[in-house]
């Protein structure tokens, strides 16, 4: 994807790729979003 971006090739991307990509995008927020949640010890905001 990164190649593809460098040579301007990015209509050339399979969809196979893009999906996967996609979840490996996904994957990184989510894993960001719950240690977010395991660090203010709550679903919803801080403890104020």
């Amino acid at each position: 994807m990164v190649k593809a971006f460098q040579t301007g090739r990015l209509s050339q991307i399979t969809v196979k790729d893009a999906v996967r990509n996609g979840l490996v995008a996904t994957e990184v927020l989510m894993w960001f979003y719950i240690g977010e949640v395991i660090g203010r010890g709550s679903l919803i905001g801080y403890n104020v």
